[in-house]
Parts: C-alpha cells; sequence; structure tokens
C-alpha cells in the first residue's frame, strides 16, 4: 500500500515542531503548504528560490542552504531530469539505476548527487514510494 502525507501525519510533524520550539531548540525547518518553485538560482554557498503562494497569489524570494523536493507521487520524470537522461545510467527505458543509499548513478563521477524517493519500483519493489519507508531513508 502506498502512503501519502495524511492529517494523522501532519499534526504529529506539526506536534514535534512545535514541542522542540516551546524547549528552546531552533527548529531550520519551514513548511510552506500551497506554495510552487518556480526558479532555484545560486546565492554563495545555498540557493535562493523563486516561490509562489497559490492561496494568497504571492510571489517572494526566499534564501536556503538545502532544498527538499516533495513534489508528490505521481510518476514522472520531469523534463529537468531528462535534460540529463545521456548522463544517468538506466535500468531500463523508464527506470534509472540507483545505488544502495538512493543517489541516482551518474556515468561519470561528479561532486553533486541527486537522490530519489521516486521511480523505485524496479530496484526497491512496490513498497519504494511507501511514506514510513521514505521517512526512514532520508
Amino acid at each position: 500500500m502506498r502512503n501519502g502525507v495524511d492529517p494523522a501525519t501532519l499534526k504529529a510533524t506539526y506536534d514535534q515542531m512545535y514541542h522542540r520550539s516551546i524547549k528552546g531548540k531552533k527548529e531550520d525547518v519551514l513548511i510552506q503548504p500551497l506554495t510552487e518553485i518556480n526558479g532555484i538560482h545560486r546565492n554563495g554557498d545555498g540557493y535562493l528560490l523563486d516561490c509562489r503562494q497559490w492561496q494568497e497569489d504571492l510571489s517572494f524570494q526566499y534564501p536556503v542552504d538545502r532544498v527538499v523536493m516533495a513534489t508528490g507521487y505521481k510518476p514522472h520524470l520531469p523534463d529537468w531530469l531528462m535534460a540529463m537522461k545521456e548522463e544517468i545510467e538506466w535500468e531500463d527505458e523508464k527506470f534509472f539505476r540507483i545505488h544502495d543509499d538512493y543517489r541516482i548513478v551518474f556515468k561519470d563521477n561528479r561532486p553533486n548527487q541527486l537522490f530519489t524517493l521516486t521511480n523505485l519500483e524496479l530496484a526497491a519493489g512496490t513498497g519504494a514510494t511507501n511514506l514510513g519507508l521514505s521517512v526512514r531513508r532520508n
């Protein structure tokens, strides 16, 4: 069975963040619902995100050190990834090869890596996109 983020999971996440905050622990986490990222630019050692919050139709930029894109479980290989198709090792026409730690296998030895939690069914079985397993892998 594939699990998405349900209300109980979101409540547990917010509760944990709240309890850490009242104990004085600073969280370097921002949950920004209903927001799309329309661009990513290098910004020193980090990145600058071009964002749009749908509900208020508000555009803004947000500086970050790292980006985790929780894009959902819909099987889809995005155009930006397919632009690197010739640089990636493939299991077959649809599934890229992955390392044991879920890094996409590239044909060269590159300093930056891409990790995946989708497109894993061939390498990791039907439970590949289970949210509980995804959290453990992260």
